[in-house]
């Protein structure tokens, strides 16, 4: 049993086109092992695909947006992500009057999901961004780059991120890391391991097309149970869940142990399932079974049968041939002991 959701993996929708989606949508489709899809708006009224520049409706475009694992909103395409799903959210906002032009030398956070991507990387050596709007971070938020105005002066977020209840944020507050990919080099490796690092993150957030739970195999045989697995952030807790099949629809709770498994016991046919908070599936119970199945002992009521003794007598019951025959050995054996023979 396969559940289909259609979903385009990465969506990025750069309104206008610049270098910086240009060589992001690169870096992806390289690094993501999902499929990765890039819209631009090259005209007012005009999208394009980014990998053939095929023009695209609007509707197409937002449709894609909505069912989208991963958006990515470069510049100004940000009302197109009304009504989106996705789980994760990289917004590079585009410049705006308070943008302040200059070379922006970056330098990494030792702490955030991104970090690993700059180790031992000269990265104050690397092209400098061009500008950088100011933006504050919120309570909460990791940086996981910093940018100095000609490397002098205070230190200001240039790429931060946040937990924002089911979905994970990135905020790009500068222009100009494409110059990394650009220039070749350990920078060119450094930006493609930060894009690798960033979608991960982001896509590690809750799934909203499964919930905080998925089935551990979602079809088992008959007498088994149905496992299910936690999957959503931090401890596993009671989920509602309801249970819909051909007889009609039911609620009930899973409930999971130590190790974040819950069991659920149900006869053969075939369930769809929500859970509470969102999230559901297809599971199914087959009617074959491994094993035979434990079940009530009964007794079929018979008529008794009883049995007529007959008139015949077995030899055994003869008590004197048992002596004629003892008799006949013991003299066999004292002729052989008068001859001589044993």
């Amino acid at each position: 049993l396969v559940t289909v959701a259609p979903t385009p993996g990465v969506v990025l929708l750069a309104d206008p086109a610049d270098w910086d989606s240009r060589f992001l949508y690169r870096a992806l489709r390289d690094v993501a092992q999902l499929p990765v899809r890039g819209y631009v708006r090259l005209t007012e009224a005009q999208w394009h695909s980014m990998a053939d520049l095929a023009p695209v409706s609007a509707e197409q475009v937002r449709q894609a947006a909505r069912r989208a694992d991963l958006l990515i909103l470069k510049g100004s395409a940000g009302r197109l992500a009304e009504g989106s799903s996705a789980r994760g959210i990289w917004v590079w906002p585009a410049a705006g009057d308070d943008a302040i032009l200059g070379d922006w030398y970056l330098s990494p956070s030792e702490v955030s999901p991104a970090a690993a991507a700059f180790l031992g990387q000269p990265v104050d050596s690397f092209p400098p961004a061009l500008q950088l709007t100011p933006m504050q971070p919120r309570t909460g938020d990791w940086v996981a780059l910093s940018a100095q105005l000609g490397r002098r002066g205070a230190a200001r977020p240039a790429v931060f991120g946040r937990d924002q209840g089911r979905v994970r944020r990135v905020t790009v507050a500068v222009d100009g890391l494409w110059r990394w990919a650009f220039r070749g080099g350990p920078s060119e490796q450094s930006y493609r391991a930060w894009a690798a690092a960033t979608a991960s993150w982001l896509l590690g957030g809750a799934d909203s097309a499964r919930g905080v739970a998925r089935p551990v195999r979602a079809v088992v045989p008959n007498g088994r149970p149905l496992v299910f697995e936690w999957i959503g952030r931090g401890a596993p807790s009671a989920t509602p869940v309801v249970w819909t099949d051909s007889t009609g629809a039911r609620t009930d709770t899973l409930r999971f142990d130590g190790i974040g498994r819950a069991t659920v016991w149900l006869k053969s046919g075939i369930y769809r399932y929500r859970l509470g908070g969102g999230g559901g599936g297809t599971v199914a119970v087959e009617e074959y079974s491994d094993e035979l199945l434990p079940a009530a002992v009964t007794l079929a009521a018979k008529e008794p049968r009883a049995t007529r003794p007959s008139g015949r007598t077995a030899a055994r019951d003869w008590l004197w041939l048992f002596g004629l025959c003892v008799a006949a050995l013991s003299a066999e054996w004292l002729a052989r002991r008068r001859l001589g023979l044993r």
